[in-house]
């Protein structure tokens, strides 16, 4: 009897450590695995002190890539918020980093100066509209990335070429409507000090959803937009204004 209760015992113990053997191999399989992992955070380490010595860099998180098996690191300076990338790991070698595509290029400046706006115009539309308004982005044009300083301060005047987009809950969808919610934003942020080179709007009301965009300063001054969208959603777009609508009115 002493012999089967052993027996029994080595026999479910073995059933679970086989269990998680299994389950660390179906993680690891996600996840990488975390010898893998400590040899590219090293790696990484001897390849930013052959590299970019002067940079200041701390190691920041490693990811793992599933599909092709490769381990991202995760590096960023202690001095400048516009410095940071990733290096690339495979087969026991960092074989590229994202520095020039990420940093050089202007990239993160641009990324981190939208995020920006979006904070600082947020609170000033809020003002006006309340809770109606649910968020705010701001998208730089792509052609001023290479023109940015690394780590330049925000200023409300620095960027004037981007699309301020406002995600809105609409209470009704009709034109005029629309229209008064892109003058008084308009008004409200040039009174601010803030100067957009065109707007967009996004919104849903009653399961019909109606989007907005391409519409200038000039636009929404000429006092004729309210007749513009009309137009524009009747054939999806109208002098650069396009409209996109889905689901009944």
């Amino acid at each position: 009897m002493e012999k089967k209760r052993r027996t029994k015992k080595i026999i479910t113990a073995s059933i679970v450590f086989v269990l998680l053997v299994l389950i660390l191999m179906i993680i690891s399989l996600f996840t990488g695995n975390p010898v893998s992992g400590l040899m590219a955070r090293n790696k990484a380490r001897l390849y930013i002190n052959e590299n970019y010595s002067a940079l200041n860099l701390k190691i920041q998180k490693t990811g793992y890539n599933a599909k092709d098996g490769n381990y991202a690191v995760g590096a960023a300076s202690g001095t400048s918020q516009d410095t940071h990338f990733q290096l690339f790991y495979r087969k026991g070698e960092i074989y590229r980093d994202s520095y020039t595509d990420d940093v050089l290029s202007g990239q993160n400046t641009w990324v981190r100066l939208s995020r920006e706006y979006a904070q600082n115009i947020t609170p000033v539309l809020q003002e006006k509209f309340g809770e109606a308004l649910t968020s705010v982005s701001f998208i730089p044009k792509k052609e001023i990335m290479n023109s940015l300083p690394l780590d330049v301060p925000f200023s409300k005047d620095l960027i004037v070429d981007g699309e301020l987009k406002i995600y809105y809950r609409y209470t009704q969808t009709d034109s005029q409507y629309l229209s008064d919610i892109l003058v008084n934003a308009h008004h409200t942020a040039t009174a601010a000090g803030y100067a957009f080179a065109s707007y967009s709007l996004a919104g849903e009301n009653q399961k019909t959803l109606v989007e907005i965009s391409g519409v200038t300063p000039a636009q929404v001054e000429s006092g004729q937009l309210e007749e513009l969208i009309e137009t524009a959603k009747a054939s999806g777009q109208h002098d650069g204004i396009h409209v996109f609508t889905k689901g009944g009115q």
